[in-house]
């Protein structure tokens, strides 16, 4: 449920797919994952193999 108390706030600006949207879209191009997604359509060539953001 969307809070309008702080509209200011990204979660409560976000469009995003939840988790059920998401569910039914790799349902429907046939992926078992978002990662599986990310796999055969980003070309490998150009994926960061270790990003590390944490220690930074």
């Amino acid at each position: 449920m969307i809070n309008f108390q702080n509209p200011d706030k990204f979660v409560n600006r976000h469009n995003g797919p939840d988790e059920k949207e998401i569910n039914e879209m790799l349902e429907v191009i046939g992926a078992s994952s978002l990662d599986e997604l990310i796999s055969e359509t980003i070309p490998h060539q150009i994926k960061c193999k270790n990003l590390n953001l944490m220690n930074r």
